[in-house]
């Protein structure tokens, strides 16, 4: 599964979480306390990247997300060539984590 948003990474994170801590049991087979334990997990170890400084975002960029760095890269075409990636980066970072 891709994930495009972050409630899809989460659930893709709380399905590995589950599978590592109520082994042998599948997702469907866990009630909804495992699952909610699960995904409360997931959360939080999303957060603990997040509040360490890393972005997670897709690996295929999104359209909001190109547009973001070429709009970046557009508004600030007579600066420096670094500086200009460093606001596309920024602002496609951006864009991407708003898809929460």
């Amino acid at each position: 599964m891709k994930s495009e948003t972050r409630e899809e990474l989460i659930e893709v994170m709380a399905r590995a979480i589950a599978s590592w801590e109520y082994e042998p049991k599948t997702w469907s087979y866990l009630d909804p306390t495992e699952q909610q334990f699960a995904f409360g997990s997931a959360k939080e170890a999303l957060a603990a990247i997040e509040s360490a400084g890393f972005r997670v975002v897709p690996y295929e960029p999104t359209f909001d997300i190109v547009s973001a760095g070429g709009a970046a890269v557009w508004d600030k075409a007579g600066e420096n060539r670094h500086k200009c990636m460093e606001l596309a980066y920024r602002a496609m970072l951006d864009a991407a984590n708003d898809g929460e």
